[in-house]
């Protein structure tokens, strides 16, 4: 019987959210050292990877480590697996910051190891297909990435596709060789080395996953859980001493054993055999998770983008430094390098107060150096419904609006919702708007469904509108835009809710401005764009976004799902779109609807709702500002504004 071929890529991380700097010596001493030791005394191909910033720190912190590390990634056994400069979320930058993010990550590795790596493992193994591209100009031949959530995505998948290398596909046709990570082997790993799994339960385990035969991943995570405990939470595993014995043991008895032989994650990818391969390059994206993340569905991109001590804040100011900086031809690699640093991932999680207060500092410093992006210029009000303008028309509670491009219906007793949007030069109908109590004749969907409102929903209390009635004043800008002003009140402050239409463009423009002081932890989603479906092909329906990299289209073809939907009671939602491009859209083969945002204003991500209904169907996108779980802290919202664009297009 051939054995299975497993491997292990072991990722070092001194930028561990939780971990005080002064702490990183003993990190090195406690984890690091036993690793390479683990490493040289079994002879073990063991796959290392570390961020060009963790390098710098170990040069900076043990520079004998270092070299050791050189040594034993280039003369062997080990080999060093590729990274950024900093672990950054792919999916959440633009995908400038991720060219410049893999391009000085090889480069550290060049400078400090002596060589390029050409195997990537995706940091926190959260990908978005259209990354592919970037990978490849980086230099990189193969990727690493987790199985469990794109297989859970996709129930069609040959289970045994899990023991075998595959290519990954991104837009336009293009695909790299694809390496397995696995959630649940290493956390099984963790398990043991915490003493709460036996060797025994583990080898079983094992067992049956080598029946399949092929390659398997024993190890794809962290290293500075054993023998150390970051303090991420309130209860962690008391550290029982051993825990690196207890590992070496389960090594040496998988080395021992000839059900199966250890290789190096390079050796696994070069190993496929050529069934069961799929026959195309896999998408590991889908429709209701676009952007698949390791381990539960905790982990998801709403960790990194709109939840932390203030994820929103700070990812918008490196929106702004990232588009200052692709304005500055000149601009200089450390600037770039710097931005990289500031959207490291472990800013936006457990981050304790004295880095924190370090993080805030340097990112005010850089933004002040390289300049800021300016405001677009607000329109002034004039009070009162023109009369004397033939576009506009009040009905009880309704207002109309209609001009040569479009027709609009607001709402005036829901807080100015719009009733129904029509681009006359796209559709004989309106595309978006409000869907009725009783559209549908499910009960579960017996409700209003509006557009153009926010929704805040604090943990465990009654959630607040701006459904409420609203008086609106009109205003205008020339001959060119028009709009509508008006003020909900809310128990936490209120609201300047506006509408501005671009009469040379056939664009709606929608804003937010909140006036609440108080800092608190909730979910604030935003826009609620409610495709009306008598104006699609319900069965040609799509979403189309960009998520880091190259613009990706998604199809929606029964499935349903609920991208916002709770997780837990301390997880307001379950996956989002990174719109690092600042752009959504959906539509079927000949119209469409964009929604467009201003990241560097407020880089708020999208959320996808989607399900079929009585042979006909629900859709609407919506932008969040704000989520909640366990990395959140109160953060106020006094002043922040969130806009967006409606436009719409034929297609055909």
């Amino acid at each position: 019987m051939t054995p299975l071929r497993i491997y292990a890529v072991f990722h070092l991380n001194l930028m561990f959210s939780s971990i005080e700097t002064w702490r990183r010596p003993e990190v090195i001493e406690r984890c690091y050292w036993p690793l390479l030791s683990l490493a040289t005394d079994l002879g073990l191909p063991l796959g290392i990877e570390a961020s060009g910033v963790t390098l710098e720190l170990i040069r900076e912190l043990d520079p004998t480590l270092l070299a050791r590390l050189r040594k034993l990634t280039e003369a062997g056994p080990c080999e060093l697996v590729g990274s950024g400069h900093a672990q950054l979320i792919g999916p959440l930058v633009p995908t400038s910051v991720n060219r410049w993010n893999l391009a000085l990550g090889q480069d550290r590795a060049e400078a400090l190891l002596g060589q390029r790596p050409r195997l990537a493992f995706v940091n926190e193994q959260a990908w978005s297909g259209g990354l592919l591209e970037t990978y490849e100009e980086a230099g990189f031949e193969g990727i690493v990435m987790e199985w469990n959530n794109p297989a859970r995505a996709h129930p069609e998948w040959d289970p045994a596709w899990r023991t075998r290398p595959q290519r990954v596909a991104g837009p336009g046709g293009r695909s790299l060789p694809l390496l397995w990570n696995d959630s649940i082997a290493f956390q099984k790993v963790q398990r043991l080395a915490h003493g709460d799994l036996e060797h025994e339960a583990l080898m079983e385990w094992l067992v049956r996953r080598s029946e399949a035969g092929g390659c398997f991943p024993v190890y794809g995570s962290d290293v500075e859980i054993f023998d150390f405990r970051p303090q991420r939470y309130a209860v962690e595993p008391t550290i029982e001493s051993g825990e690196w014995q207890r590992l070496r043991e389960l090594f040496e008895r998988l080395a021992e054993d000839p059900r199966f032989a250890w290789v190096s994650p390079s050796q696994a990818l070069r190993s496929a055999e050529p069934e069961p391969e799929a026959a195309e390059p896999l998408h590991l994206g889908a429709p209701e998770q676009p952007c698949p993340v390791k381990k539960q569905l905790k982990y998801n991109l709403t960790r990194w983008a709109v939840t932390g001590r203030d994820d929103l804040g700070i990812n918008s100011a490196c929106h702004r430094i990232a588009r200052a900086l692709e304005g500055q031809p000149e601009a200089s690699p450390g600037d770039w390098q710097e931005l990289c640093f500031l959207w490291s991932s472990d800013f936006r999680t457990h981050i304790t107060d004295e880095r924190w207060d370090e993080f805030e500092a340097r990112l005010t410093r850089l933004e002040r150096r390289v300049g800021p992006v300016k405001a677009t210029p607000r329109s002034s009000p004039m009070q009162g419904v023109a009369s004397s303008d033939p576009r506009w028309n009040r009905r009880d509670s309704q207002l109309l609006f209609e001009s040569d491009q479009l027709r609009i219906v607001f709402n005036i007793r829901r807080g100015l919702a719009l009733e129904s949007l029509q681009w006359k030069n796209v559709s004989d109908h309106p595309l978006i708007g409000t869907l009725h109590h009783g559209e549908f004749d499910d009960i579960s969907w017996a409700a209003d469904f509006y557009t153009g409102h926010f929704v805040y929903q604090p943990p465990g209390r009654h959630k607040l509108t701006d459904l409420s009635p609203a008086e609106p004043f009109i205003e205008h800008d020339g001959e060119s835009r028009v709009g509508l002003l008006g003020t909900v009140p809310t128990e936490l402050g209120p609201v300047e809710k506006r509408w501005s239409i671009d009469l040379e463009e056939g664009r709606v423009h929608l804003s937010h401005r909140f006036f609440w002081p108080e800092a608190m932890t909730g979910s604030l989603r935003l826009g609620h764009v409610t495709a009306l479906p008598g104006a699609f092909h319900g069965d040609r329906l799509w979403y189309a976004t960009q998520n880091g990299g190259a613009p990706e289209l998604f199809h929606l073809r029964g499935q349903g799902f609920d991208q916002g939907r709770a997780v837990s009671g301390l997880i307001s939602a379950g996956d989002a779109l990174g719109m690092t491009g600042g752009w959504l859209e959906f539509g079927d083969e000949e119209k469409a609807v964009r929604l467009e945002t201003r990241p560097e204003e407020a880089a708020c991500v999208g959320l996808i709702h989607y399900h079929a209904i009585d042979e006909r169907f629900f859709l609407r996108a919506t932008v969040s500002a704000r989520e909640f779980d366990d990395t959140s802290r109160p953060v106020a919202n006094d002043g922040l504004v969130c806009s967006m664009i409606l436009s719409a297009e034929r297609r055909c």
